[in-house]
């Protein structure tokens, strides 16, 4: 072979090893001579060659003479025997005198396999992409360098031909056995002659890799017995068809009638000599690694051409010359050739280039305009749009001065120059639909299809998948399948996965699928390049994924592909790794505080966002922008929360944030919505932006049957999302939007869908805030009519303030008092729901008798009417027969409501519904004791009743204790039961109060009292409210208005509770004995600090504070003035918190609402007089974002 064609055969096995799907494959047989390069682990040993074993062996056969003519002629035999295939026959012998065991023995003892380890070349070998790596060689030394090498493969080691079925490649194939446990080993002349039957499926598979891959041989000689045995039954069973094999080594000894017999017989002979020198002392280690090397050097020497584009300094922007502009155009062409290929480029290698074209980019925008200019912006823009970067507006406006330096009209013939204008136009279309600047888009769009006529068939295809991204961001399904059917089903393959990727977000599963394996059938049929094959495939994979996401279809399944830079879904998860890094980064930096110089001050610093922050936000524009350039859907449940991650970071990067919205809703996943489509959010982007996501959604669901499935059919969104998301929007929605909603929710509960109930459940809890009078009595049919049973949907109306009454059909009337006396439990309590709104908001005078008759038809234990879901002041409320006697029900209810025990003599377990029966029971003592005045519902407060309430709480909390000492907290056992000793604590306090206010308070009381007392305290439960009961006896209350101030201060939601239950027990007392109390001045402290403490803690008291509010203490001037002044206060630091979006300011806003509002009203009826602070304030509520907040007052005249 001419020394000159060497690097031609290197060349080829470099592009099968470097891209097989484009090149073909390659495969490896190593001998024996390959072992040579291992690195033994004492001096004494030396890898033998087949001559040197065989010498060893006839050694070992025939003695050596002490005649020296004898002598003479041993060696010439020796010479003989122990070359060529005379190795075998010499083997033979060796087997026949001292049996199979001992020639087996011999090549262990002479190999010596453990005192060797793998040399640098068995690594470099293993490192290249062989399909298979065949070995004759008895020794471990490849299969122990596979744990060394840096390059990670997953070879499968092929021991034996049983190993062979169902293996994967790259494997490393022992062909003649393996030490220790592999034998016998193939050596003797009856080993080879008898190998192609015994061993038929190893020849078959070195046969299939000389079809199907090149096939090279290392460590043989020319006349080396494995060589030429196997070349013989490969000829044998291949004949003239018998591929051209590379046998590579070092043959310059080699005669050229010996290479001109292999080149006969399709043995290619790469002479490695070529890469010896001279000087070399090694020259059988230097050939073969000069060959890898070599090997290596390809894919280097055929680097991207992404490497041709340096960064480009700004201050070289004056110095630029036309040569500039020529030689980077040039550049740019090649690329863009280049880069079409892909679906995407790599994330993580791409980010260098991505930096020097971005260098450009920046630089060029700012020099003169020029034709030169326009090209050259023109083509970068193209390859940015690849690369899912996004245009700021800064630069957006110096591309549009940029656009208007050449009217298109003027080179319409010019196809270069029109693709460049209309790549700057889209890319400004695309970063204008993701600022959702409807009025700029609309322009661009509008500039482009007035001039689609001079666009090229994959331009028009590319404005197609625009307009469909714009329409799914609207939600407007019937616009996305207009313009999907303007796009070829034919033609470029990521063109057609991008339209079954719109197909998948549409809903319409089967024309994505038939799309897909359509696509995957002829990609099968084509030969890419890796890159190009692992960029569709892997592209194809997330598309399929998106369809049946637990489905592993075989077309689909690109595991050989999956660590390819080009890959798509690697890509897309390197993309989401970085942004979830960059983010967990960015948490607390975009602000910091440190300590300041003077004592106990903080320095807060604002200004320049760090790196982090930057990388965090471009990582989500980066992320969201590659998932839009693919039309991707959303709906990957691996990727929710990191998209939930992007939109938060990009929420405040447009001051219309509807696409960001929208791209978190078509995730059609609750959590994912819930995170970003908060009630703080929402009324802090201001209405507009949800008014439209509502209109527009709200139109998407007429598209619906009443019947299709609730969560799996699909049109952009499930039915699921679609009520989720407008209960959400529906919060500032017009008032005849919201009636719409509603009319299409009562139909949906019709169909009685057990399924679904908690999700209906959570769209009307959340609407629910939203109705109003006018609703009301719009919906006042369908709440009538409601299904039967289920959830009580009509208990959402409750709340509304409608001084009107409404008809009610007698119809609807006639059904409902007829399912009062179902015994159906569920069936019951939906009629009692709705008799309920008919006492509020309707006349039911006609229907009392009958009404009365069948509520109480059905009683408890209690002697109440039998119900899972109302309390006992219900019933005094609705019509009951003229016999009822509450006081004597009440009384009998007090002295034993039979709480549910968790405590069972030596058993403890769980009571789902203690707490709420314990809850009720405190509301009922509160409502018939002196701390509600309500004269309709009432008992007799004696000593007997005290006793006896007191006596069943000292029996129940005695029996409960072990639940207070179990050891270990089981599902918050221990502390469930802490809360209601707290509460019980509570009771008893207001029980204690009674009795003190009734003058019935005596030692028996007194000693039950303290026996209670210390259990609390053993147990180190709060009592503080009890405490103050008891200072009431000897009216030494003064003292205690620091505890409980302290106590308001606790972080701990129940110590605040009980802290404004002590004050209340003080203000009741006040009442009832006389104003003894001088705490007003302590009390207006209390309010005045409301302002400067944590907001979650101010929400809470604001809350509380309304329970008192209304006590007799607050009713003056000089009260109502000082309460108006703080909460105007609180309110204006409140709002503006609230329109930086903060979810305890809005709540703390709203509660505060709440309280002026019952303020107000108590003072009205108390007839003081309203400051004008007070009205003030309440015209500043009036005027909230928050509409909750400010319809608070709607039926309010002020």
């Amino acid at each position: 072979m001419l020394k000159e064609i060497i690097p031609s055969y290197i060349e080829d096995i470099a592009k099968r090893l470097h891209d097989p799907n484009q090149y073909g494959a390659a495969s490896v047989m190593i001998g024996a001579g390959f072992s040579k390069n291992a690195i033994a682990l004492d001096d004494n040993s030396n890898a033998p060659n087949w001559e040197e074993l065989a010498i060893e062996m006839y050694e070992a056969l025939y003695k050596e003479p002490e005649n020296e003519n004898e002598k003479i002629y041993w060696n010439k035999i020796k010479i003989r025997k122990t070359s060529g295939k005379n190795v075998l026959k010499l083997a033979e012998e060796y087997k026949v005198i001292f049996g199979r065991n001992k020639l087996d023995k011999f090549i262990e003892d002479k190999i010596k396999d453990s005192n060797y380890i793998p040399g640098s070349i068995h690594k470099k070998l293993l490192e290249l992409n062989w399909r298979d790596v065949f070995t004759t060689n008895y020794d471990t030394l490849l299969e122990r360098s596979i744990a060394t090498i840096s390059k990670k493969k997953n070879y499968k080691i092929i021991l034996n031909q049983v190993d062979l079925p169902g293996s994967t490649y790259p494997r490393i194939i022992k062909l003649h056995g393996s030490i220790p446990a592999i034998k016998p080993y193939i050596i003797s002349e009856e080993d080879y002659r008898t190998y192609p039957t015994k061993y038929a499926p190893l020849v078959n598979t070195v046969q299939q890799s000389m079809l199907e891959t090149q096939l090279c041989l290392l460590g043989f000689s020319g006349d080396d017995p494995n060589f030429l045995n196997w070349l013989g039954w490969l000829r044998d069973n291949m004949g003239v068809n018998c591929p051209s094999i590379y046998l590579c080594g070092l043959f310059n000894g080699m005669s050229m009638s010996e290479k001109s017999t292999l080149e006969s017989q399709n043995i290619v002979v790469i002479d490695l000599t070529y890469f010896v020198s001279n000087d070399s002392l090694n020259p059988h280690i230097d050939g073969i690694l000069g060959f890898f090397n070599a090997i290596e050097s390809y894919s280097k020497k055929n680097k991207s051409i992404l490497d041709s584009v340096s960064y480009l300094h700004k201050h070289d922007v004056k110095t630029l010359e036309q040569s500039y502009y020529i030689d980077m155009n040039e550049k740019l062409k090649q690329i863009k050739i280049e880069i079409s290929r892909y679906p995407v480029l790599p994330f993580n290698e791409s980010k260098h280039f991505l930096n020097n074209i971005t260098s450009h980019f920046d630089t060029i925008l700012e020099a003169e305009d020029s034709y030169f200019k326009y090209s050259l912006i023109g083509n970068i823009v193209n390859i940015l749009r690849k690369l899912y970067l996004p245009l700021y507006d800064h630069k957006a406006t110096k591309l549009i001065n940029l656009l208007g330096f050449y009217s298109v009209d003027s080179y319409k013939s010019d196809d270069e120059r029109i693709s460049q204008w209309f790549d700057m136009k889209m890319y400004l279309a695309e970063m204008y639909r993701v600022d959702w600047n409807e009025e700029k888009y609309c322009d661009e769009i509008e500039t482009i299809e007035y001039h689609i006529d001079l666009l090229n068939e994959q331009q028009k295809i590319e404005f197609y998948f625009e307009m469909c991204k714009y329409q799914i961001a609207n939600f407007d399904y019937m616009l996305v399948e207009k313009y999907l059917e303007k796009i070829s089903s034919e033609g470029s393959f990521i063109n057609i996965i991008r339209k079954a990727c719109l197909f998948s977000q549409l809903g319409e599963i089967d024309k994505a699928s038939y799309l897909l394996k359509k696509c995957s059938a002829e990609i099968a049929q084509r030969r890419y390049s890796e890159d190009v094959l692992a960029g569709l495939i892997g592209y194809l994979n997330l598309c399929q994924l998106s369809i049946r996401a637990n489905s592993r279809d075989v077309d689909f399944i690109d595991d050989d592909l999956m660590n390819n830079k080009y890959n798509v879904k690697k890509i897309f998860n390197d993309i989401r790794g970085s942004l979830v890094n960059n983010a967990l980064l960015a948490i607390d930096k975009r602000t910091s505080e440190k300590p300041g110089f003077n004592m106990n001050s903080l320095t807060v610093t604002y200004g320049t966002a760090p790196k982090v922050v930057t990388d965090s936000i471009n990582d989500s524009f980066r992320y969201i922008l590659f998932q839009d350039y693919l039309c991707l859907p959303l709906n990957f449940t691996d990727h929710w929360e990191t998209i939930s991650i992007a939109a938060k970071n990009l929420s405040n990067t447009s001051k219309n944030p509807f696409w960001k919205w929208s791209l978190i809703v078509r995730t059609n996943d609750e959590k994912s919505i819930d995170s970003l489509l908060t009630r703080e959010l929402i009324v802090g982007s201001g209405k507009e932006c949800a008014r439209k996501l509502f209109d527009e959604i709200y139109e998407l669901q007429r598209l619906f049957k009443i019947d299709d499935n609730y969560k799996s059919i699909y049109k952009i969104l499930s039915k699921k999302s679609i009520y989720d998301v407008l209960s959400r929007v529906g919060l500032v929605a017009e008032s005849n939007k919201v009636n719409e909603f509603l009319n299409m929710f009562f139909k949906l509960i019709c169909l009685n869908d057990r399924l679904i109930v908690n999700d209906l459940n959570k769209v009307m809890s959340k609407i629910s805030s939203r109705i109003d009078c006018e609703i009301l009595k719009l919906q006042f049919s369908n709440i009538m009519s409601s299904p039967k049973g289920g959830v009580p949907y009509p208990t959402y109306f409750y709340n509304v303030e409608c001084q009107e009454k409404i008809d009610a059909e007698s119809k609807a009337v006639d059904k409902i008092i007829l399912e009062l006396s179902s015994h159906d439990v569920e069936i019951r309590d939906s009629a009692i729901t709705k008799i309920v709104i008919l006492e509020k908001y309707s006349n039911i005078v006609e229907n009392t008798e009958a009404i009365a008759r069948n509520i109480w038809c059905q009683i408890d234990s209690h002697g109440f009417p039998k119900s899972n879901i109302f309390n006992l002041q219900t019933w005094e409320n609705l019509p009951y027969p003229n016999e009822i006697s509450f006081d004597e029900l009440y009384s009998r209810y007090l002295l034993n409501p039979r709480f549910p025990k968790c405590v069972e003599g030596n058993t403890i377990h769980g009571f789902g519904n203690v707490d709420y029966k314990i809850h009720s029971y405190m509301y009922v003592i509160y409502s018939l004791s002196s701390f509600q005045n309500n004269e309709k519902l009432n008992i007799s407060w004696n000593k007997k009743m005290i006793k006896g309430i007191l006596s069943y709480f000292i029996d129940y909390i005695q029996n409960e204790r072990k639940l207070l000492n179990m050891g270990f907290d089981l599902f918050g056992t221990i502390k469930e039961a802490f809360k209601r000793y707290v509460f019980i604590c509570d009771i008893v306090a207001v029980v204690v109060t009674q009795s003190i206010i009734s003058n019935i308070y005596d030692e028996e009381i007194l000693l039950m009292v303290k026996q209670i007392n210390q259990i609390f305290e053993d147990e180190n439960i709060p009592n503080l409210s009890l405490l103050v009961a008891n200072k009431l006896v000897n009216a030494d209350i003064n003292s205690v208005f620091s505890s409980i101030v302290a106590q308001v201060m606790s972080v701990s939601s129940d110590d605040i509770r009980q802290a404004f239950i002590s004050l209340d027990i003080l203000l009741v007392y006040s009442k009832y004995v006389g104003s003894i109390l001088d705490f007003q001045k302590n009390f207006v402290e209390l309010i005045s600090s409301i302002k400067y403490m944590d907001i979650s803690h101010s929400r809470k008291i604001l809350i509380h504070l309304s329970q008192i509010i209304e006590r007799e203490l607050f009713m003056n001037d000089e009260f109502a003035e000082l309460i108006a002044s703080e909460l105007t206060n609180c309110f204006n630091i409140f709002n503006r918190v609230v329109n930086g979006v903060n979810k305890e300011f809005l709540e703390a806003s709203y509660n505060l609402s709440k309280l002026s509002k019952k303020y107000y009203v108590s003072l009205k009826n108390n007839d003081v007089t309203i400051p004008d602070g007070f009205l003030k304030l309440i015209s500043i509520i009036k005027e909230s974002n928050d509409c909750d907040i400010g319809r608070i007052w709607k039926n309010i005249e002020v």
